[in-house]
């Protein structure tokens, strides 16, 4: 069985997941738009098969591969999901309508939708060609969040201050502004919810809260394992009223009030899936569970308390900021658990990197 990796950057999250599942047996694939010159030799060492995918050949490309391999299960970013959908007929039979629901639920105001109808209560939206704008503005106050409906890690999100800003910003935007939406500005701190969901069942789930990020709307570079019982509750609805199996991940901004609001759903790996496996939960065994192929799941839950750094980013952080020796000194101290949890391929992978750094 294969798992097919499809992405436009090296995400640690696919490197380290296909690592991880690798070491079971299971072929990864990666097919990036990134051109092969540059990420062949970094590739190999994960993944069994690396694939160029061009901009003028993208949809050819991915057919073929599909064709090609023995498919259990797409990893894509948010970015390739109107791509996915115009080739999933190349899926076996049984993955067409549980990646096509992954597909049409990457549209963020589709997410908010299901989470509605869930009962779920999420930050007022309103498209952003609506004549009730300016109400929606003077009934939710200032400052509001542009966001595209497709999008990842902070990018297509933007928080507007003022009313003059905005509306320039809708200018700028003209035809495509069907792609973007307005929401409301939630003040808080962010908390996060990830789970394996296997048959309908969650086998798996954590809640943890971010403690450091490379900037305020971009991925988390540090996180401590929480015991929310509000994003734990509203996690496990929003992920079982998707109807969809694997690894998914809900954002969520709580409220100076303690309320949690579910502001992005991802329907894919996400964070450094690894990092969880120091607080006692390997979200490999759920995946694998996910896709037929594993049985054991050894723990449900991760420990809470535990605060865990998202490697490689701590180092990189450090080696990017000037910290050469220091990064260099955490690598050295950290590479043979590394090595345990990731194997010597990848450990060797991020070595090189950040040395190249």
């Amino acid at each position: 069985p294969a798992v097919i990796f499809l992405d436009e950057m090296k995400w640690e999250t696919f490197f380290q997941i296909a690592a991880k599942i690798r070491k079971s047996g299971v072929r990864c694939v990666r097919v990036t738009s990134i051109p092969l010159r540059t990420s062949r030799f970094a590739s190999r060492l994960v993944f069994a098969r690396c694939v160029y995918l061009p901009a003028s050949k993208q949809e050819e490309v991915l057919r073929s591969v599909l064709r090609s391999e023995n498919v259990a299960d797409l990893q894509f970013s948010e970015n390739f999901a109107d791509l996915v959908r115009r080739c999933a007929t190349e899926l076996p039979a049984l993955l067409v309508d549980p990646i096509m629901s992954r597909v049409n639920l990457m549209d963020k105001v589709s997410a908010g939708e299901l989470m509605t109808r869930a009962g779920v209560q999420t930050p007022a939206r309103i498209a952003l060609s609506s004549p009730d704008l300016d109400s929606f503005i003077r009934t939710h106050g200032l400052p509001l969040v542009l966001k595209s409906r497709i999008g990842y890690g902070g990018s297509g999100v933007t928080i507007i201050s003022d009313r003059d800003t905005l509306i320039n910003q809708i200018r700028l935007i003209g035809d495509t502004g069907n792609e973007y939406f307005i929401e409301a500005y939630v003040k808080g701190s962010r908390m996060n919810y990830g789970a394996a969901v296997v048959n309908g069942t969650v086998a798996q789930e954590t809640c943890y809260a971010t403690t450091k990020s490379a900037n305020p709307l971009g991925p988390s570079t540090q996180i401590v394992t929480v015991r929310n019982t509000e994003v734990l509750s509203l996690g496990r609805r929003i992920v079982l009223a998707s109807k969809c199996n694997g690894l998914m991940n809900i954002n969520f901004m709580q409220d100076e009030q303690g309320t949690c609001w579910p502001v992005d759903f991802n329907l894919r790996t996400f964070g450094k899936v690894a990092s969880f496996q120091k607080a006692g939960l390997d979200f490999q065994e759920g995946y694998l569970r996910s896709l037929g192929i594993g049985t054991r799941v050894t723990a449900s839950q991760a420990q809470v308390g535990v605060t865990l750094d998202s490697y490689p980013e701590a180092q990189r952080t450090l080696i990017g900021e000037g910290h050469l020796l220091e990064g260099l000194a955490s690598l050295i101290t950290k590479a043979p658990e590394n090595v345990r949890l990731l194997g010597w391929r990848y450990t060797a992978l991020e070595a090189l990197a950040l040395i190249t750094l």
